[in-house]
């Protein structure tokens, strides 16, 4: 394989072959190399497969840069053609009476039908079955003249790349009935309310046809940026009574959330910065009371008030900046705040591997006894004389997420994490730049991974914000400590 040419290739299940090939590279790419000597027209290649999941998975990307086909049936009522989507159409009724089925809890498969969505006729199986018929006179002419009987795609100006979308709901075999396709949505969405995804990712990657996004993470940018608030950047809102800082640091910034909290345990983003400089200079000053650079430009901003909307100045009460890169550096400059100023600063430690973590987003720092790298950095620590604090970021990534998405149910009323209508440079889109991917084992397992091409010092920064909260104790206060801030700021 290494050095044939082969004009025609076929690949079954892409998102299951190697990432590299004894350190030579992708897999694909090698594939790939072997029809270099082929010109366009005499060299084929083939995928065939599942996708698996957003943003990772090789089918869906090698769908995206195709011409997308899809196959469209004919309503019988309306006439229209319609794409098959059957997360949009298929629909089921409860059981009569009140009735719970042991399997299939209050929902029962024997209803299901598809609705249309252009007219909201329903379709039975067999008329399913018609439409699909009838769209197959339908279609467009390709490139060759051929008629694609029902196949129309989305980009038609790619004429070198099929791509085919095939989702069950064309299938006509026996097993593949709108009762059949009913109980596994309904048999997924049970166990995804037990906590379980492993079900509804099978259903959206098999019967589907489609790469799955797990829940929290499966929020898209512009759907979050519907999601903001009318409030002024940099100002903190009436009912923001406290303020934390999270910061991710870097080689060349640092990336800055400062949060305010107030009753109910909701949130404001007040502010969303990344100043840039050479973190790895740090100097003071002559008189070694502070720091030049943008080690001092950081300590400038925490150290200012925050304008609150009754007209008054707030402090910020807590920070937790993270000590993983830049470790001495960072320890340095927690122990000046601290000794400096009234401000409580924590140097975090997030854990390396975050598939099997489940530590707590904040937990009293205790003794590490395995010799790691940890304990380097924790003697490290021992000997400047300061704490390190473990942040469970598996944890606070799915919490922080979990209560943005509160803000597309009207009725919630707390726990929302709010942002407001300023432009931001990117916010949306590096809190959005993990997802949350299934791994299947001896036991469901779920870890965050960075969409290829993404940064994420927003989230990162996010999760430092919520450490804050958590280690300083606001979300314990009482209704007397909030009735006491609100007689402060509102009076």
């Amino acid at each position: 394989m290494k050095t044939s040419s082969i004009p025609f290739i076929g690949v079954e299940e892409p998102d299951d072959v190697r990432d590299d090939v004894k350190g030579q590279g992708d897999t694909l790419d090698l594939l790939k190399g072997r029809q270099k000597s082929f010109p366009i027209g005499f060299k084929k290649l083939i995928y065939g497969g599942t996708p698996t999941d957003k943003d990772f998975s090789r089918v869906e990307k090698g769908y995206k840069e195709s011409n997308q086909l899809v196959f469209k049936a004919q309503c019988h009522e309306c006439k229209e053609l319609i794409e098959l989507d059957i997360l949009v159409m298929l629909k089921y009724d409860e059981y009569q009476g009140r009735y719970i089925d042991e399997m299939y809890g209050k929902y029962n498969p024997e209803t299901a039908y598809l609705e249309c969505p252009s007219c909201l006729t329903i379709w039975t199986n067999e008329q399913k079955e018609q439409n699909i018929l009838e769209g197959k006179k339908h279609g467009f002419y390709d490139f060759t003249g051929k008629f694609s009987k029902g196949w129309h795609a989305k980009k038609p100006e790619i004429t070198e790349c099929f791509g085919v979308h095939i989702p069950e709901l064309l299938s006509t075999l026996s097993s593949s009935t709108l009762v059949d396709l009913a109980k596994k949505k309904i048999l997924a969405d049970i166990e995804l309310a037990k906590g379980n995804e492993g079900l509804l990712k099978s259903f959206v990657n098999n019967t589907a046809g489609l790469p799955y996004a797990s829940g929290i993470t499966s929020l898209e940018v512009e759907e979050m940026k519907k999601l903001r608030k009318n409030y002024p950047e940099h100002i903190v809102p009436m009912d923001g009574l406290e303020l934390t800082v999270g910061i991710d640091v870097q080689d060349n910034r640092f990336a800055l959330i400062i949060r305010a909290w107030g009753r109910n345990n909701n949130s404001w983003l007040v502010t969303w910065k990344e100043i840039f400089g050479d973190v790895k200079i740090q100097e003071m000053n002559e008189e070694q009371t502070g720091f030049l650079g943008i080690w001092g430009e950081l300590t400038d901003i925490l150290t200012s008030s925050i304008p609150h909307a009754s007209g008054k100045l707030m402090p910020i009460k807590a920070v937790s900046i993270d000590s993983g890169d830049n470790t001495e550096l960072v320890y340095r400059w927690v122990l000046f705040m601290n000794s400096m100023y009234d401000i409580e600063v924590r140097a975090t430690k997030g854990v390396k591997d975050l598939k099997y973590s489940e530590d707590e987003i904040y937990r009293e720092p205790g003794k590490v006894d395995q010799h790691t790298d940890v304990v380097v950095r924790q003697t490290l620590a021992e000997r400047m004389g300061i704490t390190v604090f473990q942040l469970g970021a598996h944890r606070a990534h799915g919490e922080i997420l979990s209560r943005v998405l509160l803000n597309k149910k009207p009725e919630a009323r707390s726990n929302l994490y709010f942002h407001n209508e300023q432009s931001y440079g990117q916010y949306e889109e590096q809190m959005l730049s993990c997802r949350n991917l299934i791994e299947a084992g001896r036991s469901v397992k779920s870890v965050y991974k960075l969409i290829p091409g993404k940064r994420k010092e927003a989230i990162d920064a996010e999760k430092n914000a919520l450490h804050a909260n958590y280690a300083s104790g606001i979300r314990n206060y009482t209704l007397d400590h909030w009735k006491a801030l609100e007689a402060y700021y509102y009076n």
